[in-house]
């Protein structure tokens, strides 16, 4: 990522995105069994709770500062000029992504476990994980077809002002991390596989109403509800395949879930 604010050539940046992109999805198949791996299944989904609610709230935080910052280093005499501006913005958080590793330097991860199911003879994945992963496809395909089209349908069906979607997506960030807050708790309460089916209700009777709302305010609170209880189900999801899963096979089960995951958006 460091590089291709210095790299100009279309190839250059093709190519460096291609290895940021490799290296993304390689984070997103590694952090799920590492977090299961220095967990329990008693503590399993409040810990994935505080993982995605940290990343949401944090990258809410990030993009107003991203927006400040620009300013704050010209008046520091630092940018030049509003390309140089940009250049030491994405450098800044280049920077921060090398702070985080000093945590992770100091990470020790636990013996193998033997909680959870015992391994197939073959290793081929098991049954009951294939069939979670077909319930994966159908929410992923559901959720992520309406996703490209939510700001779209507030600003040209409902009439929404510009400046009140950007209000709208803050608002529901913000919503985001209470449902993923809130996660444990529902999990705790009703288990994971009821949990989650609770949370999918719910953000299927938001969509329902969404559609069929007939005054912009009604809209507007419906898609606020429906962010909520969309997230509010990915720690339960991923808490569960790990819990279904093997400790040594739960970094193929992790690959799965991200290729069907994406497949399927």
């Amino acid at each position: 990522a460091a590089v291709r604010t210095v790299a100009m050539h279309p190839a250059a940046q093709i190519a460096l995105a291609l290895l940021q992109g490799m290296a993304m999805c390689s984070y997103t198949v590694c952090f799920p069994p590492a977090l299961a791996r220095l967990t329990t299944e008693g503590n399993r989904t409040a810990a994935f709770s505080i993982t995605f609610g940290t990343g949401i709230a944090s990258g809410a935080v990030a993009g107003l500062i991203g927006g400040f910052a620009p300013g704050w280093m010209r008046r520091a005499g630092w940018s030049p000029s509003v390309a140089t501006e940009m250049r030491n913005v994405l450098l800044l958080a280049c920077g921060c992504v090398l702070v985080g590793l000093l945590p992770l330097l100091r990470l020790r991860f636990p013996p193998t476990s033997a909680e959870g199911p015992q391994a197939t003879r073959n290793g081929a994945p098991s049954p009951l994980l294939m069939r979670i992963l077909g319930a994966i496809a159908i929410w992923c395909f559901a959720t992520g077809a309406f996703a490209p089209f939510g700001s779209i349908y507030l600003s040209g069906r409902l009439h929404v002002p510009l400046e009140h979607i950007g209000l709208i997506f803050s608002a529901s960030q913000a919503l985001q991390v209470a449902g993923v807050a809130a996660a444990p708790l529902l999990y705790r309460w009703l288990g994971k596989e009821r949990g989650i089916a609770c949370a999918q209700i719910g953000a299927a009777a938001s969509l329902m109403l969404l559609g069929s709302a007939g005054r912009t305010t009604h809209a507007i609170v419906f898609y606020l509800s429906l962010a909520m209880f969309q997230y509010m189900c990915s720690p339960g999801i991923y808490s569960l395949v790990m819990d279904r899963t093997p400790d040594g096979m739960r970094a193929s089960a992790s690959a799965l879930q991200n290729i069907v995951s994406c497949l399927s958006l």
